[in-house]
């Protein structure tokens, strides 16, 4: 007779028999830091109205390659007491960002047409976030507690406009809160009780995914977000990362990581967080916990955003350098835009009211559509139109697929093959924000980019 077993159960083969081994031991005591190990962590938010004298820290803190034609940055500068520095997106200040410099396949490109802008919390943004923790055996019961604490501090930060959800996880997901806005609720729910009911192996994948099922059933928040915290490896998910990663861009989620430890595979967390626009951090002591997931949050409602479009495709290491009055400090991060199969663009594309006529607004759009095609002779795309749901749905249909085809023809008389670009019409079928409010409606009248083969 064949026995089977739960996923997070490890069987180990030894000379005198098999034992089952139910749990990871857990670590006993933190790691040492590696040489140069100085975090900093937000703490407060401070205005500026002048170049900081003293050099911050300035980070590249994570970047949006998903859309083939356009690259977004997300920038943050921290003081030494902990103030993320706001305000330096201002006219008076906008020649601190000096220099922008995007390196790609021996190519070196000085980008002086970046576009910038400050995104804060005082724009009270909508933003749903699942908090994902890790609750296997090697944490140990006074980790477990202490990560139970943070999420509790991590609570109590939480703005009105905000939604928190609750994960914990080892080999098995537990849901312990969905998605709330009621902060004394979401405490109620949490448990503080260490590893009870947990202890096995580690499902991040697994994590992740349910995170991204969360997410993808609401509606009414500009971002969703989920913070997935774990001190090990991924070796009982049903889920391969890839398969994680790409269902979070066709979401619209962005994962931010947090690695503890030493013990954790580093190509693991750090590949999801780039892959999907999140922030990936790495950590060492029990107690950062706290510290950690607030500085997410902080990061998450607070950031300047760089945004410019790539004169190629593939791998790139872009560097952000600020000039001060006394010093200059320069950020880097890398990220590849090559394009892949299946991924959906918006296409920045205007039009008359009720007409299919292309607005000469337009043109910046359609030039980057162009130099996509022609810079990969072999893919195909799909142009979609979708309208809001004002009107008759027939309507709105034989309109949104006009404009697809006004698209697919200033296209081909750009000199790309017709043959390469399907164009449909989807009318108001496929919304994506509520159309209750006119900043839904207008975020359903759009015109999408979808490539199909590369």
């Amino acid at each position: 007779m064949t026995m089977k077993f739960p996923s997070y159960l490890l069987l180990t083969l030894c000379i005198s028999g098999c034992s089952i081994l139910k749990s990871e031991p857990a670590a006993t005591a933190d790691a040492t830091p590696p040489p140069g190990y100085n975090p900093v962590y937000i703490t407060g938010i401070k205005k500026i109205t002048s170049p900081p004298t003293e050099r911050p820290a300035f980070y590249l803190s994570r970047s949006e390659a998903t859309e083939p034609n356009r690259i977004r940055l997300f920038s943050h500068m921290v003081d030494s007491a902990g103030n993320y520095l706001s305000g330096a997106s201002s006219s008076k200040l906008r020649s601190m960002w000096c220099r922008l410099t995007d390196v790609c396949a021996g190519r070196t490109d000085i980008i002086k047409d970046f576009k910038l802008r400050e995104v804060s919390e005082n724009d009270h943004i909508p933003t749903a976030i699942v908090l994902a923790m890790d609750h296997s055996g090697s944490m140990g019961e006074p980790r477990a507690l202490a990560v139970q604490e943070a999420a509790s501090k991590f609570i109590s930060m939480k703005m009105p406009e905000d939604a928190f959800a609750l994960i914990k996880y080892d080999g098995h997901i537990g849901v312990e809160s969905p998605l709330s806005n009621d902060g004394q609720l979401l405490q109620s729910r949490l448990q503080k009780t260490g590893l009870t009911g947990f202890g096995g192996f580690t499902a991040i994948g697994d994590a992740i995914e349910s995170g991204i099922d969360l997410l993808a059933k609401t509606q009414g928040y500009d971002r969703k977000a989920i913070v997935v915290f774990t001190d090990g490896k991924d070796n009982s998910s049903t889920l391969t990362r890839d398969s994680v990663i790409r269902n979070a861009r066709r979401n619209g989620v962005i994962v931010c990581a947090v690695d503890f430890g030493e013990n954790i595979d580093p190509g693991y967390m750090t590949e999801v967080a780039n892959s999907t626009g999140g922030i990936h951090e790495q950590v060492y002591r029990t107690g950062e916990f706290e510290s950690v997931f607030q500085d997410l949050y902080r990061k998450l409602k607070n950031y300047y955003v760089i945004e410019y479009t790539p004169r190629s495709y593939g791998q790139h290491t872009v560097s952000m350098k600020l000039c001060l009055p006394r010093d200059t400090a320069i950020a880097e991060r890398t990220f590849d835009n090559s394009p892949k199969a299946g991924e959906v663009a918006f296409l920045d594309i205007t039009f008359n009211v009720d007409q299919a006529d292309i607005q000469p607004a337009s043109e910046e759009a359609l030039t980057n559509a162009e130099y996509l095609l022609k810079a990969f002779p072999t893919m195909t795309v799909e142009v979609r139109g979708h309208t809001d749901n004002t009107g008759d749905s027939q309507h709105n249909k034989t309109l949104s697929e006009r404009r697809a085809q006004a698209v697919r023809a200033a296209l081909v008389k750009r000199g790309v093959a017709a043959n390469r670009i399907v164009a449909k019409g989807f009318g108001d079928s496929m919304p994506i924000a509520d159309n209750s409010t006119e900043d839904g409606r207008a975020r359903n009248r759009r015109t999408e980019f979808v490539i199909l083969t590369q």
